[in-house]
């Protein structure tokens, strides 16, 4: 499938005084896209990341900022910037790099499940950094990913527990802010869990990863990942918004998720099988409609008696 894409970085342009430009976009890309895309995918590596690493450092074990969101034009954007070492001096440290596709249909793909994947680009080669800028890039052509299931200790965490059922019921409003904390090297285990709640006949929530600055405000992106303890967080009614927060570091959440009986069989069944999960909440919605049933709970219930499971019900 065909998408349009866009780089942005430090780069010579044919000789003259190197300078972070825009150094190629589909013609298929508006301006106003372009630009927008460009604000929000700027990238400052964090004082804990040594400027001067290696290349092989950088690309095995640096951060990447992987966002996707809706553009001005309503076309959606998914993309990723990274700090990759030296200019195109080839003498000061400090550039990044943006790749970024962007389509029309939002359920071509599943944006959670492109974390370190080589769609995108990290670096322009020598030749492209010295030369002049591209202009118009060719419509690059992408398979869609999936990333290995490796799944966390959804039995013990309780923040865990309530982050996925707040993503898989839409407990909040387009506007609020949901920051969630974790090591910059787990990005893509918790992205992958949540692609099991947050893609379906729905449109995928916004999110980015890697913030410049501490709780770092973005009007066009829901989901934030964040490193700061939650003692920094904003109070929980910001200006014409929520804010939320779920510490997967030290399990703690202001989000108020009661966790039934229900909840807990869908979170193991999604531990072992995102498929099973959602055979078992479409089960319990047929038993409902069947049985004219006025909760998930009372369904759940019908399901034990059914399959026999008296010792279940019981408890």
């Amino acid at each position: 499938m065909k998408v349009s894409q866009y780089i942005f970085t430090n780069c010579a342009n044919n000789g003259f005084q190197g300078g972070y430009v825009e150094y190629g976009r589909s013609a298929s890309i508006s301006e106003d896209d372009a630009r927008f895309i460009q604000q929000n995918f700027d990238f400052h590596l964090r004082v804990e990341y040594p400027y001067d690493a290696s290349d092989e450092v950088i690309d095995k074990t640096f951060p990447r900022k992987l966002a996707f969101f809706k553009l001005p034009s309503g076309r959606y954007c998914l993309g990723q910037s990274t700090y990759i070492g030296k200019d195109s001096s080839g003498n000061r440290y400090g550039n990044y790099m943006i790749h970024a596709i962007v389509y029309d249909d939002v359920h071509l793909l599943d944006p959670y499940q492109f974390y370190h994947a080589d769609l995108f680009r990290l670096r322009l080669t020598k030749e492209e950094l010295l030369g002049p800028v591209k202009g118009e890039l060719e419509d690059l052509d992408i398979k869609q990913v999936y990333l290995p299931h490796k799944p966390l200790n959804i039995e013990e965490d309780d923040a865990f527990k309530a982050l996925m059922i707040f993503l898989r019921d839409r407990m909040f409003d387009e506007n609020d802010k949901i920051y969630i904390r974790v090591k910059d090297e787990d990005y893509a285990t918790i992205l992958n869990m949540i692609s099991t709640t947050a893609v379906g006949d729905n449109e995928p929530i916004s999110f980015m990863t890697y913030l410049n600055n501490e709780f770092e405000y973005k009007d066009n992106v829901s989901i934030l990942f964040e490193t700061k303890p939650v003692s920094s967080a904003p109070n929980r009614v910001y200006g014409n918004f929520n804010v939320y927060y779920f510490d997967l570091i030290e399990n703690q959440t202001n989000a108020n998720v009661e966790i039934d009986k229900v909840d807990d069989t869908w979170l193991t069944l999604l531990k072992e099988d995102e498929n099973k999960a959602k055979e078992f909440l479409n089960e319990l919605d047929r038993l409902e409609k069947q049985y004219h049933l006025d909760s998930s709970m009372k369904a759940y219930t019908v399901k034990l008696l059914l399959d026999g499971a008296f010792d279940r019900f019981a408890s």
